[in-house]
């Protein structure tokens, strides 16, 4: 078994406490050990930033190229193309950016059928495909007026990219879409003079797609030790993405709600406070739910954004409702006083999980 450096050490360290503790034997920690050989580079983590730098890279090289004299006169001449393309009817442009993505889509097929264990260099060509259809999606609301609202055209290029990122089972694909459907919410909902029109808030609707995500990740999860369809089988590989997805949405909406409330139009001050408050109550006690629930499950993620959202709840509300009333030197001491009890007891907790070395 092939172990970064870090996760090795960790499973080492493991075998020799249960092996002091008689646990297992010396002969079947000795197997273990022997199965266990440290990477000694994580190759797989540089590939994932190579690409990210890589695409980062060449947007600067295009930018730099816009300051070179012969590389703007063959611009130039590209320019002219792209300029007989955009005065194409909007559905040839349409059709022609499709067919362009369907065409990075076919050879990023063929890359990970000739190289799967390249699977960052495949989604980064599938990123290109997605940019295509975004912009073959954009140019379908010229041919059809009725679609130029932008909560529709992100509507339409999320539900594609979710059929696309089932289809070709890619994570950051099935990624791209959720956020665009989440960004189709938020452009749902027009706000004008204090106040919100067309839909609900937007915090909330985001709360309730996260929620709607965690749900479907949940049930996804709980499918999968149960005879299922095909369709529910091959989309167990986005349950993960989709429940940290749906946590992201669900916690950082509760976040806004507790600092703005559910409405925008307070003129009340009284009603705005006690809206605030009731929100950060409940975003206490749904990160709190999350902390107990991850810890009873041995749930790593969960854990994690119970806890990171709980504590931002409480430093926010000490900000929101002490920051009038306090001076600023006891402001301030406090907030010191309690990170480093904080650092101090996870500190404590971090030595009582270390493992003890042998005399």
């Amino acid at each position: 078994m092939r172990l970064p450096k870090k996760k090795a050490k960790i499973v080492l360290e493991a075998v020799s406490s249960l092996e002091r503790e008689e646990v297992l034997d010396a002969g079947t920690a000795a197997r273990i050990r022997a199965q266990i050989e440290p990477i000694p580079f994580d190759w797989r983590r540089l590939a994932r930033y190579s690409f990210v730098v890589a695409i980062i890279c060449i947007v600067i090289s295009v930018s730099a190229a816009l300051f070179d004299e012969a590389i703007m006169r063959l611009f130039d001449r590209l320019v002219l193309i792209l300029a007989r393309f955009f005065k194409a009817p909007p559905a040839v442009r349409c059709g022609a950016l499709a067919a362009l993505s369907g065409v990075i889509i076919w050879l990023g097929l063929k890359r990970r059928e000739r190289f799967p264990d390249r699977i960052y260099s495949t989604e980064a060509i599938f990123t290109f495909a997605v940019m295509g259809i975004a912009g073959a999606v954009y140019c379908l609301s010229f041919a059809l007026p009725s679609l130029a609202h932008s909560a529709y055209l992100l509507a339409l290029a999320g539900l594609t990219y979710v059929i696309l990122g089932a289809w070709l089972e890619s994570k950051l694909v099935w990624c791209y879409g959720l956020f665009t459907l989440s960004s189709a919410i938020g452009s749902g909902t027009d706000y004008m003079m204090g106040g919100y029109y067309l839909w609900e808030d937007t915090p909330v609707l985001s709360l309730a797609y996260g929620l709607g995500l965690v749900a479907g990740a949940e049930w996804l999860g709980a499918a999968r030790s149960q005879p299922v369809s095909g369709l529910i089988q091959k989309l167990q590989f986005v349950n993960g993405v989709t429940r940290v997805v749906g946590l992201l949405h669900v916690f950082i909406s509760l976040w806004i709600l507790s600092i703005w409330g559910s409405s925008a139009h307070h003129f009340n001050v009284s009603d705005f406070k006690w809206d605030c408050l009731i929100w950060a109550i409940l975003f206490g006690a749904v990160a709190a739910v999350a902390v107990a629930r991850a810890l009873e499950k041995d749930d790593a993620v969960l854990r994690g954004f119970g806890l990171t959202f709980f504590f931002i709840n409480l430093y926010t509300a000490f900000f929101q409702y002490f920051w009038d009333g306090l001076h600023k030197a006891i402001f301030f001491a406090i907030l010191g006083v309690s990170f480093w009890l904080l650092g101090r007891k996870a500190e404590m907790l971090w030595k009582l999980k270390k493992p003890r070395r042998s005399e």
